[in-house]
């Protein structure tokens, strides 16, 4: 079995980088294990646990997903969490997305995974960047300070242009993400 997801790989800019480092230094007391910018992806799917077999049609359908799909761009803006003010368990940075690009490649790659028999996730899709997560928090208040600090920075503009098939393997050191396969958008820049 391989741990499968589908996502848009984010290269990061120093700009993000640098905002990154705010936020760490900010919570360095904080046991949180952080995300290697150079791991950083927007996630469509999380398939989980998956046959080798089932590969080739998953490929199929995103290679079908991408064709259909222009290429657009966005922007990494502001900062939140997901779980209670007072002990988060998710630390992210949110997407702009006035074309609406990452909701629509989400629609059709969720219908597809339907059809080949995957579970889906059926809360509503927010794209975003997870940039931590939180094992222990002695201060609640630094998150939410956080969050309004950088609520509404603009921290990279960005073009998406593929959709990939990743496999994540677990260790030690944090997850480890090869590429399955990769599907440029129409209209991708070469």
């Amino acid at each position: 079995m391989k741990r499968l997801f589908i996502a848009t790989k984010i290269h990061p800019s120093g700009t993000l980088i640098n905002t990154l480092d705010q936020i760490r230094t900010s919570l360095h007391k904080e046991r949180i294990a952080w995300t290697d910018p150079m791991n950083m992806h927007i996630t469509y799917h999380f398939l989980g646990e998956t046959a080798p077999e089932k590969i080739p049609e998953i490929l199929h359908n995103i290679g079908k997903v991408a064709t259909i799909n222009q290429s657009f761009n966005c922007t990494i803006k502001g900062f939140g969490y997901f779980g209670p003010a007072k002990s988060p368990l998710v630390l992210w940075m949110g997407i702009e997305d006035k074309t609406q690009g990452f909701n629509s490649i989400h629609q059709e790659l969720k219908q597809c995974a339907i059809k080949s028999g995957f579970m889906v996730d059926e809360r509503p899709y927010r794209p975003h960047l997870t940039i931590g997560r939180i094992k222990r928090l002695n201060d609640s208040e630094l998150i939410p300070e956080l969050k309004n600090k950088f609520m509404n920075l603009e921290i990279q503009q960005f073009f998406v242009d593929s959709i990939g098939l990743y496999e994540s393997k677990l260790s030690h050191s944090g997850p480890v993400y090869s590429e399955t396969g990769l599907f440029l958008l129409k209209n991708h820049l070469s």
